[in-house]
């Protein structure tokens, strides 16, 4: 028995940490997907507005951004392991707290505290950056990522049956259950202690890789993709019941859709980078977002706009392809700092687009979406661009050449 276990690891594309990661984002967003994609309507339902949503949401991105600096510094100094065991238990009562809360002001506490986890994220991808090499590391962030929406595929269908015989308010109690639960896989990690730095500022030195000269423009798309993405994502629930009428049940099913796709995406497109390289498939999944925002702001007809509910799951897959391309960027030493800038970047551009969101919302349902994706095409003109100018330094010089 020994010997066939010892047989079937082998097999395994990737080693156990991998699926450690996989199966705790998978558990944790089960309990999420419980609640998630109906919480804009409960928002509403404790005297919210559309820009109220949006601020919420800002709110929760601001966390993240104030989080991630902190949590860099800790992800190259202390053991990682029991650092992501911690920002996973920290997400715990935040359930609990939605749960108690009488009007939408009461969700900020809640929200701020889900949202304070993200102090573990970089010591998460740098823990995954130094686990994985080579030809599979995209696709190991692949595998990882897509255990988040995997996890989301059923907890919107669990979520819609309990909310048949149960109130909102007992769902919330079920998924702090669940948080605490999904971190239980992370206890059998390998323990990883970061690479000393090998030079004393490695804040400094970090920022200056991620600008210096063929990275920042990739950074820099990545980070206003982000922006994008974010800026109608808060508005699914409440166009779907602005526009269609649909219920909270039937909302939290098409959620599984959303989810299915980050699922699908983030793993089918992760090895595709592996074998073509990550710039054009990051430019495919970009196209993919924008095409799927111009549909479901510009339709009024159910069918495309649920199909093209799907394939928002490349929100998920760019970031699954952008963060270890982040990842190969970053200096030895500084890793985790180096994502802890990146990621505060990007957290302060979503704490941005959503208040923006609610705006364009409160207008015309459809005009997040409809902003959304066509600055995602512009941002796909800039990266064909980038993609050329990248080939072009990549290929050896004629010069070079000469016998």
């Amino acid at each position: 028995m020994t010997i066939l276990l010892q047989r079937w690891r082998a097999r395994l594309p990737f080693g156990r940490d991998v699926y450690l990661l996989f199966a705790a984002g998978a558990l944790w967003n089960f309990g999420a997907g419980l609640f998630s994609y109906i919480w804009p309507l409960y928002i509403r339902e404790l005297d919210g507005t559309s820009v109220e949503v949006g601020l919420l949401y800002s709110a929760t991105y601001l966390a993240s951004a104030l989080a991630f600096l902190p949590g860099g510094w800790l992800a190259d100094h202390w053991e990682r392991k029991w650092l992501i065991v911690s920002s996973w238990l920290i997400t715990v009562p935040s359930p609990f707290l939605f749960a108690m809360a009488t009007r939408w002001e009461g969700l900020v506490p809640g929200a701020l505290l889900e949202n304070l986890w993200t102090i573990g994220w970089p010591a998460t991808v740098a823990y995954l950056v130094e686990q994985t090499s080579g030809r599979r590391q995209m696709a190991a962030f692949g595998l990882v990522y897509a255990g988040f929406p995997l996890g989301a595929v059923p907890g919107p269908l669990v979520g819609a049956a309990l909310l048949s015989v149960l109130p909102l308010r007992s769902i919330f109690v079920i998924s702090g259950v669940v948080f605490f639960l999904s971190a239980v896989p992370l206890l059998f990690l390998t323990p990883q202690r970061p690479t000393p730095a090998p030079h004393r500022n490695g804040l400094r030195q970090s920022f200056r890789a991620l600008i210096s000269k063929g990275r920042r423009g990739w950074v820099t798309l990545l980070l206003a993709s982000a922006g994008a993405e974010w800026l109608a994502y808060p508005f699914i629930a409440p166009l779907l019941t602005d526009r269609f009428s649909l219920t909270a049940i039937e909302i939290q099913l098409l959620g599984s859709a959303v989810a299915l796709g980050g699922v699908v995406l983030s793993w089918g497109l992760g090895r595709w980078a592996d074998r073509s390289g990550p710039y054009r498939i990051l430019l495919l999944c970009l196209l993919i977002g924008a095409t799927a925002n111009l549909v479901i702001g510009g339709l009024r007809l159910f069918l495309p706009v649920g199909m093209a509910l799907f394939f928002l799951g490349t929100t998920n897959a760019t970031r699954s392809i952008g963060d270890p391309l982040v990842g190969q960027y970053a200096p030895n030493g500084a890793r985790g700092r180096a994502f802890a800038l990146y990621l505060t970047a990007e957290a302060a551009v979503g704490a941005s687009t959503p208040t923006l969101g609610g705006v364009l919302y409160a207008g015309s349902p459809g005009a997040p979406f409809l902003v959304g994706g066509t600055a995602l095409i512009g941002l796909i003109v800039a990266g064909v661009w980038l993609w050329r100018q990248t080939t072009r330094e990549a290929a050896p010089h004629p010069a070079s050449q000469a016998p």
